[in-house]
């Protein structure tokens, strides 16, 4: 019997502990209070390291041995509860890297949201062309659009198209949440776990960075 990549275990029980706090919570802040009181932050360090410790021997030998978890919905895991940088940047890492992409291949709207995030950390000037969702992918358009956002302006537009969106998915019988953060209409939740936790990491970017 092939034993389960401590990997996968991990996010399994980060996505559990963070899926019961969203859900449980009315606001963002009160959802980091019962992470902080829990093991999130340990179990995410420590699937960090695992992640990129198997991207560096996959860089090596170019012929993976174990699966490399490069979602890039798990950089908000870090955002919501304060991740060093050492974590945060594991996670973009595996998510940006192009050979665990050639063989964990990143489809649709995420492939456009993990091509955001290193620029968004960087506060580097983003190309933004039209994208094309198909779908449920359609309710994280806006959250693309915010990672990016420049501009007050910019940043605001992303922000209410998202919240539209969010009000629409927590009615949506048909949208199914397989994730648990994002809610729908059997089991909404009561905030945008993605627009919040960007938030608090946008208010740390310089303008000169």
């Amino acid at each position: 019997m092939t034993s389960i990549p401590r990997t996968y275990v991990l996010k399994s029980q980060c996505s559990d502990l963070l899926k019961a706090a969203v859900r449980s919570c009315s606001t963002g802040s009160e959802a980091e209070i019962v992470l902080r009181a829990s093991d999130f932050s340990e179990k995410l360090a420590e699937l960090a390291q695992l992640n990129a410790s198997a991207l560096d021997a996959l860089e090596i030998t170019s012929k993976p041995t174990v699966s490399i978890l490069n979602d890039p919905s798990l950089i908000h895991y870090a955002w919501i509860s304060d991740a060093p940088t050492e974590v945060e940047q594991q996670l973009v890492r595996t998510i940006s890297s192009p050979l665990a992409r050639k063989f964990w291949p990143l489809g649709g709207i995420w492939l456009e949201y993990a091509d955001a995030i290193q620029p968004f950390l960087e506060n580097k000037p983003a190309t933004v062309k039209e994208i094309t969702a198909k779908g449920a992918q359609k309710y994280w358009v806006p959250h693309v659009r915010y990672l990016h956002a420049r501009t007050p302006q910019a940043v605001e537009a992303a922000k209410v198209e998202a919240a539209a969106l969010f009000v629409k998915r927590q009615s949506d019988k048909r949208f199914v949440d397989w994730v648990g953060l994002d809610g729908d209409g059997s089991v909404p939740v009561s905030f945008d776990v993605r627009i919040y936790s960007a938030e608090k990491r946008r208010q740390l970017i310089r303008p000169d960075e």
